[in-house]
């Protein structure tokens, strides 16, 4: 089940100055819109009036830069990593109701708020060695228990059929920006270029593999040549074909709405707005962040 979309570079170029303005990154806005939309999607798409419910998102990270040897790109190796994001609570239909007004203030902060809500829980992970940690608590994981059969196991579960995430997002960047494999006649690694000769990269697309377990519904995005290229890969047949194509076309419409609606004035403080106590979903996240390694290792 596979969904590919595309911002223009003008809702792209958009998007990073709204994200500028209101203090977050696109990884942060792009969380925001995963909890959002899939508020609009819960239960099958039987939102019930009055339901607020909290959305666990996993954000993908590039664990390389946290390593204490950074990647040579020399072997193969796997540096992927992630941390849980605990947003909410969010009321049943939330993206539809921002998408159908999203010039009104409390969309705007809403949406706002909960994308810097992300960012500070990222901070928090980060901040806290969390990356490194988790890396540890994988691997001890993986050697004194049996983790295919916990996977399995998490997979065939009635309650969750192996989807212990909301949603997933990851954001691979800008990709003239990443670190080709140096050549042979080189001595140093230069950028990734979209031009070779007569050739030209249009477009890229790729997917976080999570068939056995991970999200009910993955986003991964990487930016080319200015404009962010979307795919959409929930598990099948747990979300069929026409509710991804759904869930894709409320994603971007979402994004484009709330960047074109955007202030230059960032949008108030997630707490005030969503009525929680300060911190409390962030000690969650972070309390749950050591055990999501292990419940989502078969996405790794």
């Amino acid at each position: 089940v596979l969904q590919f979309r595309t911002l223009s570079k003008e809702t792209t170029a958009a998007l990073l100055e709204a994200c500028r303005t209101n203090g977050v990154t696109i990884t942060n806005a792009l969380t925001a819109a995963a909890a959002l939309t899939s508020s609009d999607f819960i239960d099958g798409g039987d939102a019930k009036a009055g339901t607020k419910r909290n959305y666990k998102v996993l954000q993908s990270l590039d664990m390389r830069r946290f390593g204490a040897q950074l990647d040579k790109c020399d072997t193969v190796a796997c540096m992927a990593g992630s941390n849980d994001l605990m947003l909410g609570p969010i009321q049943d239909r939330s993206g539809e109701t921002v998408r159908s007004n999203p010039e009104s203030s409390e969309n705007q902060k809403l949406f706002w708020a909960l994308s810097r809500e992300g960012r500070m829980q990222t901070n928090k992970f980060v901040s806290s060695d969390g990356p490194v940690h988790a890396v540890r608590v994988f691997d001890f994981a993986m050697t004194i228990s049996d983790m295919n059969n916990l996977v399995d196991l998490t997979a065939r579960s009635k309650d969750s059929q192996g989807r212990a995430y909301s949603a997933g997002i990851s954001n691979n960047g800008v990709y003239e920006r990443q670190a080709a494999v140096k050549r042979d006649d080189t001595s140093e690694r230069g950028n990734i270029q979209i031009k070779h000769g007569k050739y030209e990269v249009l477009d890229v697309f790729y997917g976080t593999p999570h068939s056995r377990s991970g999200c009910l519904y993955s986003v991964s995005t990487i930016t080319v040549d200015g404009s962010m290229k979307l795919t959409f890969n929930p598990a099948s047949p747990i979300v069929s074909e026409e509710t991804n194509a759904e869930y894709a076309d409320a994603f971007v419409e979402l994004l484009e709405k709330v960047v074109a609606s955007s202030s230059s004035s960032p949008a108030g403080n997630f707490l005030s707005n969503l009525n929680i106590s300060e911190g409390s979903l962030s000690l969650v996240a972070a309390a749950c962040g050591a055990v999501g390694i292990a419940i989502h290792a078969g996405a790794w």
